[in-house]
């Protein structure tokens, strides 16, 4: 199982009482459950999902284009390890019960957290996304909701959030507001993606070159950015962290234009166009490749202002620039 590279925003943050886990009294936070969930206005609730999707104005229209290719998405987008939860659970000190993910996609974050028995409600404004959600996550404590973060109400908060390449679709202006909001005091806020890059730099620039032809230059990234500096500059959080976890795949290059296929960038083209710029990436790759799945994780606790954890003995998180996911890291 590949290793941790942590990097502390603030060497001194301060992690709350001294007790066994980090253990908060049952007493003092409410349990998570599935049902108590409202969609938004204008969405209808059907058990165990909410199907009928109308205007949902809180979500970039390049972010709603993953239901057209959503059997690809779920054959070619790569799952998440165990490393990657172990690494969230322990970091949370405490038991997890619920959870809030936003943009699910086809339920490959969902299945890691899910499969240990956490309750996930997962957000995904793409109906057809969300039907292979339901699917995918079929047997596990999973409830789908079609909606957006903006759109999302619930009538009590959850002992996690996370986002899977997904965060930079939601709103700058409310987002980190809308997370606080959600956790439990001392819940965890979890946002992780990969840049899926080529290992080869010679195999890199050249399929670069070729999307640099092709492909809009507008990268969701840019367009909707966020970075760590935001979370540790809020003062709903604290011992705000960035780690990175390594790995190494090796694959086929027609998995990787696979998964090409399923890049928001390449979804923007026209049909005859995006075949065609797949074919030229296909044609510069050998049949076998490496990629770098190195998971890039930023983490931090909600701050509870009850009293739990004193205002005078938490973290002055410093400032610092956040993890440059590469246009491939997002959806």
């Amino acid at each position: 199982r590949a290793g941790s590279s942590r990097r502390r925003v603030a060497p001194t943050a301060y992690r709350g009482p001294q007790h066994p886990s980090n253990h908060v009294p049952r007493d003092s936070r409410r349990r998570r459950r599935l049902h108590d969930v409202a969609p938004s206005d204008g969405c209808d609730i059907h058990d165990p999902m909410v199907t009928e999707q109308r205007e949902l104005s809180g979500q970039p229209v390049r972010g709603l284009l993953f239901g057209s290719v959503a059997e690809s998405y779920e054959r070619y987008r790569l799952d998440y390890s165990n490393n990657l939860v172990d690494t969230v659970l322990a970091y949370a000190g405490r038991p997890v019960h619920s959870a809030l993910e936003v943009g699910a996609g086809t339920g490959k974050a969902t299945r890691a957290f899910a499969s240990r028995g956490i309750e996930v409600i997962a957000l995904e404004p793409d109906a057809d996304m969300a039907r292979v959600l339901k699917k995918a996550t079929r047997g596990l404590p999973v409830r789908p909701v079609v909606a957006t973060l903006e759109q999302f109400r619930a009538d009590s908060r959850f002992d996690l959030v996370f986002a899977a390449a997904a965060w930079h679709w939601t709103s700058a202006a409310t987002r980190w507001t809308q997370a606080v909001e959600l956790l439990a005091p001392g819940g965890v806020l979890a946002l992780f993606g990969r840049p899926a890059e080529l290992k080869d730099p010679n195999l890199f620039a050249a399929v670069e070159e070729i999307e640099k032809r092709v492909l809009s230059a507008d990268d969701p990234a840019e367009v909707h950015p966020w970075s760590i500096e935001e979370m540790a500059a809020d003062d709903g959080f604290a011992d705000v962290e960035q780690r990175d976890l390594p790995s190494v795949a090796t694959t086929t290059a027609a998995d990787f234009v696979g998964r090409l296929s399923t890049v928001s960038a390449y979804l923007m083209l026209g049909p005859r166009e995006r075949a065609e710029a797949l074919r030229q990436v296909r044609a510069v790759l050998p049949d076998q490749i490496e990629i770098d799945n190195t998971l890039q994780l930023s983490l931090a606790r909600r701050v509870d202002h009850s009293g739990a954890w004193p205002s005078s003995e938490r973290a002055l998180l410093r400032r610092r620039r956040g993890p440059d996911f590469g246009r491939r890291t997002h959806r």
